[in-house]
């Protein structure tokens, strides 16, 4: 028996089994949802969860750091005909800070976060015991999870943690999330140093060039070309980007009634983990509170 099973080998997921450590088991059957993020903490999207984002911005930055993954604090560009962001700064200054943008109504919006995801992911998969199978049922007795079937059988573990995103409904029924489907375009680099806020799209750097925005309450997984083509075109009003080659993943992000995120527990030995639109986002800073509630 497990002192801790984790459904779900996302983010939250991994970063949860990296914080707890020890007699710990991540179960994933690797979808890749997570996979299928921007990676990239824009604070003052956070909203009421601002300062929470920038915590996370500064665990993120050590991880990195430990793990040799590629991030950056940088600074956010976004296209407004009502300037609201948080920096004075000339043509001249955002001009020396990215050459490559058009740079009509761009302002300064505040500073950012990006980590290169797939990286991190993979360090932090090869810390953890992670193992692949698909989660059938998690079979109840006296409000506790006595054990998860999967297709591969059964496990036992002391106290479960649910990090499972998009699935959760699949497991758990009663719970009110909301699915939205998006799309992660991954293109050749173009010289984007910062990220680039373009009408409802978002534009970031790393290995490759990523593209993301579009969000739509479709649960299924079938690429929608109506957005990608969107994508593609807004970002290319502003952004000189390379279209002859680039590979598209869907991803769905998990929403709550209220776009606060879910952290509770739902029976006495397992806390449901998950609701928030820019998981990735609030990530650390939600798995450092499931300790104290099992």
């Amino acid at each position: 028996m497990y002192d801790f099973a984790i459904i779900g080998g996302g983010i939250t997921g991994l970063l949860a089994a990296y914080y707890i450590g020890g007699n710990t088991i991540v179960i994933d059957d690797n979808s890749g949802n997570s996979r299928a993020s921007l990676w990239s903490i824009i604070p003052p999207l956070c909203g009421k969860f601002y300062n929470q984002c920038i915590d996370a911005e500064k665990y993120y930055s050590e991880l990195c750091d430990n793990f040799h993954v590629y991030c950056k604090r940088t600074h956010i560009i976004r296209y407004s005909d009502n300037k609201i962001g948080g920096k004075e700064i000339d043509k001249t200054e955002l001009s020396r800070i990215e050459p490559n943008l058009n740079l009509d109504n761009a302002e300064y919006y505040d500073n950012g976060f990006f980590v290169e995801g797939n990286e991190l992911i993979d360090k932090l998969s090869e810390k953890v015991k992670l193992y692949i199978t698909r989660v059938k049922e998690l079979r109840i007795s006296n409000n506790n999870v006595k054990s998860i079937l999967t297709t591969n059988g059964e496990i036992s573990a002391k106290n479960i943690i649910l990090t499972t995103g998009y699935k959760t409904k699949s497991l758990l029924s009663n719970i009110n999330i909301n699915l939205y489907k998006g799309h992660l375009l991954i293109l050749n680099k173009v010289g984007l140093n910062g990220i680039l806020i373009y009408k409802d799209r978002i534009a970031v750097e790393g290995n490759n060039l990523y593209i993301n925005g579009d969000s739509n309450n479709d649960t299924t997984k079938n690429i929608n070309y109506d957005e990608v083509n969107k994508s593609v075109q807004k970002i290319g009003e502003v952004l000189p980007i390379d279209t002859h080659k680039f590979s598209i993943k869907v991803g769905f992000r998990t929403i709550s009634d209220n776009g606060d995120p879910i952290i509770k527990k739902i029976f006495d030995n397992t806390v449901l983990v998950t609701g928030y639109k820019f998981g990735f986002a609030l990530a650390p800073i939600l798995i450092s509170q499931v300790k104290d509630l099992l």
